[in-house]
C-alpha cells in the first residue's frame, strides 16, 4: 500500500486582494502543518493572532520592513502554546502590543518555535495588579531559537508594591533558550529587574548580542541566573539607584565580551555577579557612583 502525504503548500496573505487571503489570521487559520504563510509587504492591523505549530509564518522579502504587524495596543500581536521547532516567524515587525499581564508583544507557552530577522518595537505588558514580564515576549517553560532580531522600545511597568516588573524586551522562564545576533535598544523604562533581557529558570545562551541604553533597577542590560553570555557588548545600559549597569548574573559564564560606560548608583557599574567564570572580556569607563 502506499502512503499518501499532502503536498505543504504556500498561502499568500496580501491586504490589497491580491493574495489568497485578506488577513495574516486568516492565512494562518487556513493553514496545516508544513504549510508556509508567506505575507504581503504592508502594514496589517491585527491583533491575539494564534501561531500554528509546525507553520511558518514570513514576509515576502524575508526582511522586517517589509510587513509591520501592529496591534494598536488593542492586545498581543501573537500568542503561541505548544509549537514545534519547525515553528517558524521571520521578516516581520511586531508593534503596538499590550498585555494586562505579561508579554505585550507575544507570549509562548510550552513552544519551541524559530524567531528570526524580526524587529519588536514598542510593545508593553502593563500588570497593574501583579508581575509584568516580556515587554516584546514572555516565553514560559519554552526552549525557542531566536536570531538576528532587533528588539527596541519595548516596556513592563507595574503598580508598586502590587507586583515587579522584569524583562523590558524579553523574559524566559524554565527553559532552554538561545539568542544570537540580536540588538536591544532602549528597552525597560519602568523594569525592575533585566531592562531587556530576564532569566529565571533554565538556561539561555547569548551569542554576538549588543545591549544599548537599557534600563533597570538591577541589571540594566540583563538579568539571569545559569546564563551564557558570548561575544556580547553591554554599552551605556542602567540608570540611578541601579546595581549592575550592564548586567546582573549569578553562576554565570562570560566569555569575549565588551562592557562600556555602563552606570550603576549602587555597585556594579558594569556588572554585579556571584559565582561567575569570566574569560576574555574587556571593560572600559563603567561607573558605579556609591560602592
Amino acid at each position: 500500500a502506499l502512503a499518501c502525504h499532502a503536498q505543504a503548500a504556500v498561502i499568500v496573505v496580501d491586504h490589497s486582494g491580491s493574495g489568497d487571503y485578506l488577513t495574516i489570521r486568516e492565512g494562518l487559520d487556513a493553514a496545516t502543518y508544513g504549510d508556509t504563510v508567506l505575507v504581503a509587504c504592508g502594514a496589517y492591523y491585527e491583533h491575539d493572532i494564534s501561531l500554528k505549530s509546525g507553520v511558518a509564518l514570513m514576509s515576502e522579502t524575508g526582511e522586517p520592513g517589509c510587513v509591520t504587524v501592529d496591534a494598536e495596543q488593542a492586545g498581543r500581536v501573537f500568542v503561541c502554546s505548544g509549537a514545534d521547532s519547525t515553528t517558524r516567524l521571520e521578516g516581520l515587525t511586531v508593534t503596538g502590543g499590550l498585555s494586562s499581564t505579561t508579554g505585550g508583544g507575544m507570549k509562548c507557552e510550552d513552544s519551541s518555535l524559530t524567531i528570526t530577522g524580526c524587529a519588536f518595537d514598542y510593545n508593553k505588558a502593563d500588570h497593574a495588579g501583579g508581575d509584568a514580564k516580556g515587554g516584546a515576549i514572555d516565553f514560559i517553560q519554552s526552549s525557542p531559537t531566536i536570531s538576528g532580531c532587533t528588539f527596541t522600545g519595548n516596556v513592563v511597568s507595574t503598580e508598586w508594591p502590587h507586583g515587579t516588573t522584569c524583562g523590558g524586551a524579553l523574559s524566559f522562564g524554565q527553559g532552554n533558550a538561545t539568542v544570537s545576533d540580536c540588538a536591544f535598544t532602549g528597552n525597560g523604562e519602568c523594569a525592575y529587574e533585566g531592562g531587556a533581557v530576564y532569566s529565571y529558570g533554565g538556561t539561555l545562551i547569548v551569542q554576538s548580542s549588543t545591549f544599548t541604553e537599557n534600563t533597570a533597577l538591577y541589571g540594566g542590560g540583563l538579568s539571569g541566573y545559569g546564563v551564557t553570555l558570548v561575544d556580547c557588548v553591554f554599552e551605556r545600559n542602567g540608570y540611578n539607584h541601579t546595581r549592575g549597569g550592564g548586567a546582573t548574573v549569578s553562576n554565570a559564564t562570560v566569555a569575549g565580551c565588551r562592557f562600556e560606560d555602563n552606570v550603576a548608583e549602587f555597585a556594579g557599574g558594569a556588572l554585579a555577579h556571584h559565582l561567575c567564570l569570566f574569560t576574555d572580556c574587556a571593560f572600559s569607563g563603567n561607573v558605579a557612583k556609591y560602592t
